[in-house]
């Protein structure tokens, strides 16, 4: 989760390689510091307390969370008024966890979890007034069934920070998340990487198109860093 203190620099990543067609990677041209999740429609719970402003809550949870691979959702929210906000939630997924304090969902799937789950209800609440965004669902597909082929990976690399945004080095022990989207810094899935992936992987696409990606890095309290610059490879 994203947490106080001091985030690491922006990491810089390229994709070496498109197997399965295609290819090509570079710059989205978007800064490393900007956020992944588009802003969603939040719809109220209850007409606003006289005299307080309701708090608000936006974000855009991918669809889908497939078997063995990390899920992360976290939404963004703000209160006018300063007020302190708690989050809540209705149909998690049994096999998801969820912060009430930051309103963000993890979990790992299995192939025992394939099917629609939800629809899955996510609200903020100020103390006196509560907002949601709109129902949704997250399908766990099959595994079988995604990829028969199984040729088809992309293999992005990148070089690992070595100071945080006050010039203080960047702490040991990074791990890596990546972000991954069918638009442009619209990332519908993360795969939080291995610890051993220090400045390379390889990770399975689903299908033919056109893929956008960026990195974030994770120090060992959980504290995540900014997104990298964000680069794309075409699958045909």
């Amino acid at each position: 989760m994203k947490g106080t203190g001091q985030w690491v620099a922006p990491l810089v990543c390229s994709v070496l390689a498109a197997c399965g067609g295609g290819g090509g990677g570079g710059s989205g041209g978007t800064s490393g510091g900007s956020r992944a999740t588009e802003a969603g429609p939040s719809t109220a719970g209850n007409p606003a307390t006289p005299g307080n402003s309701p708090p608000s809550i936006t974000g855009q949870p991918a669809n889908t969370a497939p078997p063995d691979a990390d899920y992360y959702f976290r939404p963004q929210a703000v209160d006018a008024d300063g007020d302190a906000l708690r989050f809540a939630v209705t149909n998690l997924p049994a096999w998801a966890r969820f912060d009430a304090a930051t309103g963000t969902i993890t979990g790992r799937p299995t192939a025992s979890d394939r099917g629609s789950h939800g629809p899955v209800g996510l609200s903020v609440s100020d103390g006196r007034d509560s907002v949601a965004l709109a129902p949704f669902r997250i399908e766990v597909p099959d595994a079988t069934a995604a990829n028969p082929a199984g040729k088809r990976s992309l293999t992005l690399s990148w070089e690992p920070p070595t100071q945080n945004d006050d010039g203080t080095p960047a702490p040991p022990g990074l791990r890596y998340r990546v972000h991954i989207g069918l638009a442009p810094r619209s990332y519908s899935e993360s795969i939080l990487l291995p610890a051993e992936a220090t400045r390379r992987v390889e990770i399975p696409a689903p299908g033919t198109g056109t893929y956008y990606l960026a990195i974030t890095s994770l120090t060992p309290e959980g504290v995540e860093g900014p997104f990298s610059d964000e680069v794309s490879a075409r699958l045909n």
